[in-house]
């Protein structure tokens, strides 16, 4: 049968028409006929109605359309963002050995969606695909961004560190480039070597970032300055987040922190008054492994 993307509607009719006669298709001819009507609607941007017979024609002869039907449905979720399916795409297509076939921008846009939803271990997965150690500029600075943070959340924080030395040259906005020092400072918190997370806070801070960033890096500076006896000077920066920095992920943790500081320092009154706020405003909210 002609397959020539000139007259594809007239392709599908004519699928269309051999599967109508059911029984007595082999499963290879059947499971060509719903590929190609699958390719065809891929190919006129009917995506949804694509997946039932790119699925089927994997399902049937898997050896043929395993690898070619999955880059399409990968695409046709791509296109249609959703998330979930095409992560089921990727992952298998990962495992099958045909994920470098995968459009970059769909690895991409998949590691980014994953952080955002909290699919860590997804996100560094993905986004590791699209990385290019050996020449990082030709590697967006967003895939550089998130796969650090992703790895971060992971506890690969070696990992981490490779990644971020090759984001902090290539950001030219103050901000940014403060939020990259910020992680180098919490892979740096994870490996237990503070006082080079203390240098890469110091440089953060001098490029004075504000809100939800500027707080980051306050908090980490209040952390590392608590691990070092330091309680009165951790105990300012947790105040600094707590007074100026509107941001619900980091104030409770902040007013534990704070309340934390001054009671190591013996504020006992102090203490109290920052877990009672807690208490009242986020009466939900649990320090993290609680």
């Amino acid at each position: 049968m002609r397959r020539d993307e000139g007259n594809l509607p007239d392709m599908i009719t004519r699928y269309r028409g051999l599967l109508a006669k059911g029984k007595d298709l082999s499963v290879k001819i059947e499971a060509e006929a719903n590929y190609f009507i699958g390719w065809g609607q891929a190919k006129t941007n009917s995506t949804a109605d694509s997946v039932e017979f790119l699925e089927k024609a994997r399902k049937l002869h898997p050896e043929t359309y395993k690898k070619h039907a999955g880059l399409l449905l990968a695409l046709g979720y791509f296109t249609s963002k959703n998330l979930a399916k095409l992560t089921e795409e990727i992952d298998l297509a990962i495992k099958e050995g045909y994920a470098e076939d995968l459009p970059d921008q769909s690895l991409q846009w998949a590691g980014r969606e994953a952080y955002f939803a909290g699919k860590y271990a997804a996100a560094s997965r993905f986004l590791e695909r699209v990385a290019n150690l050996d020449e990082p500029r030709e590697t967006p600075k967003e895939v550089w961004r998130y796969l650090t943070k992703a790895l971060v959340e992971t506890g690969k924080f070696e990992e981490a560190l490779k990644t971020v030395e090759n984001l902090i040259p290539m950001e030219d906005n103050q901000t940014q480039k403060a939020d990259a020092l910020l992680d180098k400072g919490r892979a740096l918190l994870g490996l237990k070597r503070d006082d080079e997370a203390r240098k890469s806070v110091d440089a953060a801070l001098e490029l004075r970032p504000e809100g939800r960033i500027g707080g980051g890096v306050r908090m980490l500076s209040g952390e590392l300055k608590l691990r070092a006896g330091e309680a009165e000077a951790a105990g300012a920066d947790f105040l600094y987040v707590v007074s100026f920095i509107d941001d619900r992920d980091l104030k409770p943790s902040a007013l534990w922190k704070l309340s934390q500081a001054l009671s190591k320092k013996g504020d006992s009154a102090g203490a109290a008054k920052y877990q009672e706020q807690l208490a009242k405003e986020f009466p939900a909210w649990k320090p993290a492994g609680e």
